[in-house]
This record gives structure tokens, C-alpha cells and sequence, in this order.
């Protein structure tokens, strides 16, 4: 019988702690243009390698995250997801959100 490890996932939302932004050092800007991952070692994963990470630890998900990794998909889904991030961010700020 196979069984899929499965770790808990945290979500903290900077809005409501904006302190964590410098506990992983960088500036709340940053951290709510992409998506911020730290991984149990400490490690931080930023925009689709946050993806990959989240993928991994999801059951059922795990090949996402493996496809996520693959070296031309990644850079495909890096451009991408940094022009959608950039756009999402800019629209956020015009309306008001931040």
C-alpha cells in the first residue's frame, strides 16, 4: 500500500502581520507582488517555485509540482506567472486594496 506524505501547510496572511515580511527578509512589497513560500528548513520559495513547493506537499498534486520543475516549463511558467503577479499587484494598488 502506497501512502502520500503530506505536510501541514501554515497560511499567514501579511496583511493581517505585516512583521513577517522582515522576518524572511524582504519588504511587504514583495511579498504581496508574489506568492512567498519558507520551507521547513528555512528556505524561501518565491512565485512559482512557491507553486512547485505547495504542489509537492499536496496530495494528489505532487506531479504538478514535478512538472513545475521541469527546466523549460519553468522558465515558461516563471515569465508568465512574474507578468501576472506584476499586473495582479498593479490592479490591487489601483483599486485601493494597499
Amino acid at each position: 500500500m502506497r501512502t502520500n506524505a503530506v505536510v501541514d501547510v501554515e497560511w499567514l496572511d501579511v496583511h493581517q502581520h505585516p512583521e513577517l515580511a522582515h522576518e524572511i527578509g524582504t519588504d511587504l512589497e514583495s511579498v504581496r507582488e508574489q506568492l512567498h513560500v519558507r520551507n521547513v528548513d528555512g528556505s524561501m520559495r518565491i512565485g512559482t517555485e512557491a507553486f512547485a513547493a505547495l504542489f509537492h506537499h499536496t496530495r494528489g498534486q505532487q506531479w504538478l509540482g514535478k512538472v513545475l520543475e521541469l527546466p523549460v516549463i519553468r522558465q515558461l511558467t516563471q515569465l508568465v506567472y512574474r507578468l501576472f503577479a506584476r499586473g495582479l499587484y498593479r490592479w490591487n494598488r489601483f483599486q485601493g486594496r494597499w
